[in-house]
């Protein structure tokens, strides 16, 4: 929950760039398992927000592979707003259509809900 707190509070400030550098900062501390659910479900609504929805996506690719190697019994998943922003600013930016197929199919394929 810290690093949720800490990259909301990065994004609420309109400072993506720091919610980005903190985020992947976090992955390194020390007895810190690294990003859970909730961090990865601000900066993907965070960046969506901020219309940077090719970093955005890459972060939810990035919470696929992260999810797929988690046991079954502990796997937590994205929060449905969090995916729907990230889907409605890939469509109001028009990123191509391919982006958002790839993305929902790598989630399907991890075993997430779409």
């Amino acid at each position: 929950q810290l690093g949720a707190c800490i990259v909301g509070a990065c994004i609420h400030n309109h400072s993506p760039d720091r919610a980005l550098a903190v985020f992947e900062e976090m992955k390194s501390w020390p007895n810190f398992a690294g990003p859970d659910v909730h961090t990865y479900s601000a900066i993907i609504t965070g960046l969506a927000r901020a219309w940077r929805t090719h970093e955005a996506a890459q972060i939810a690719f990035e919470f696929c592979s992260q999810f797929h190697r988690q046991p079954s019994y502990d796997r937590q998943e994205l929060p449905a707003g969090a995916l729907a922003q990230l889907f409605r600013a890939l469509r109001a930016q028009r990123h191509p259509h391919a982006l958002s197929a790839r993305l929902a199919a790598e989630l399907r394929g991890a075993g997430h809900p779409v």
